[in-house]
């Protein structure tokens, strides 16, 4: 469900036992908020992770009486402003005593940052690391960039933060909190004030995210959470292994190839048990938009007729998957053996869809037909809708640099 605009920046919600629900807001200017409920699944019977403060406590608001069906939870959602002006200092980021080595406590602290970087992707920050004044200013200064240097390989490690969005910066003692300079006498919790670590936004850069919904960017996490698995290497396809690439002139008929490459807007079926995501509105603001299942769904047509292929003039355009593509293609048939040129499923689909054919050897040694090249699933989706009366069993694929997902 998206919900653009609306009357009033209050919106209330039936949650379902047996589902999970994530919710995305966003605003121009402002820090994307997203916030996750777990509705008896995953081992939660109810966990709202990242609403803040909800009332009443669950507890004594669900209704024991009749087996803890029912129930009303309020929250007060409220949206971080972006500013480049200031400092915003990350809690409990602590190191080994004299040394750069991030501890366990650090590393989950470090972990929201990842999110808050993963959920903005336009932000290029900045990760100083600050010391307190005791020891020398030159030794001080060396270990605060040993330390911003070591939070940033954290964060880029884990494969979700472009190393070219993250600055390390040491300051030493440089700014000081408090008066507690060389020679000024501190306790122990005045120190700690300066030992800190903070997170200052510098630039923007492009939005990986923009026009992109909810279902989309979870979508694709999903394909990043198994590329970035251990057992992502052992499931992925030759991608192309030993098939020549082949090139001929493309399909005569170009109406039918521009109207494949084009498809028509049609509306993206919903998914009631994942997406969320909701604009906080301004006054101004009164339309609600939504897209029932129900509208979106369109019956499949039954197939026309096959053209007599001997007296069209189609050639075909086959090549395998460059290794450095990341997106979605789709799908329309597997054959156990490589099929040439001038065979007639090939010559069909030039025909009846697009002339550029890619093909992928699997890991069980068939080969994969498939069509296309998509950045986005809704667009993959629209795609496939509008072929799937003429090829029923057309899916769509995952690839990340050049390597099929899942196969």
């Amino acid at each position: 469900m998206v919900i653009d605009s609306a009357k009033s920046p209050v919106f209330s919600l039936t949650l379902q036992q047996g589902s999970q629900y994530t919710f995305l807001i966003r605003k121009p200017g402002f820090f994307a908020k997203r916030m996750d409920a777990n509705v008896n699944i995953n081992g939660c019977y109810l966990c709202m992770d990242g609403f803040g403060s909800v009332t009443p406590g669950v507890t004594s608001n669900l209704t024991s009486a009749e087996d803890n069906k029912l129930g009303t939870l309020l929250s007060n959602i409220e949206l971080e402003r972006i500013d480049t002006t200031r400092n915003i200092n990350i809690q409990n980021i602590y190191y080994t005593s004299a040394s750069a080595e991030l501890t366990f406590e650090a590393r989950k602290e470090l972990d929201k940052v990842i999110s808050l970087m993963k959920n903005n992707g336009a932000l290029i920050i900045e990760l100083g690391s600050h010391t307190d004044s005791r020891g020398s200013a030159e030794s001080n200064l060396k270990l605060s960039q040993a330390r911003a240097q070591s939070a940033v390989n954290y964060i880029t490690s884990s494969g979700w933060v472009d190393a070219s969005r993250i600055k390390a910066k040491g300051y030493g003692e440089s700014r000081l909190t408090n008066k507690c300079e060389d020679g000024t006498p501190c306790n122990d919790e005045e120190h700690i004030r300066n030992r800190r670590t903070e997170l200052k936004i510098i630039g923007f850069t492009l939005d990986p995210h923009a026009g992109m919904s909810l279902a989309e960017i979870v979508h694709q996490e999903e394909i990043m959470k198994f590329a970035l698995s251990d057992e992502s290497n052992k499931q992925y396809s030759a991608s192309g292994a030993a098939i020549p690439v082949q090139t001929t002139a493309s399909v005569t008929n170009k109406k039918a190839e521009t109207a494949a490459a084009t498809p028509p807007s049609v509306k993206q079926p919903s998914t009631p048990t994942t997406a969320k995501k909701t604009t906080i509105p301004t006054p101004q603001q009164t339309q609600i938009k939504t897209e029932p299942l129900a509208d979106a769904v369109k019956p499949v047509e039954k197939a026309a007729q096959k053209p007599d292929l001997s007296k069209e003039n189609v050639k075909v355009n086959l090549s395998v998957v460059e290794s450095t593509f990341t997106g979605y293609k789709v799908e329309l048939f597997t054959s156990k053996d490589e099929l040439a040129l001038d065979d007639p499923d090939l010559k069909m689909i030039a025909f009846d869809v697009m002339s550029d054919i890619q093909v992928d050897k699997l890991k069980n040694g068939q080969f994969s037909y498939m069509v296309g090249t998509f950045l986005n699933w809704g667009e993959t989706e629209r795609f496939v809708e509008k072929i799937q009366n003429r090829y029923p069993k057309a899916q769509i694929v995952d690839y990340f640099k050049g390597k099929r997902v899942g196969q």
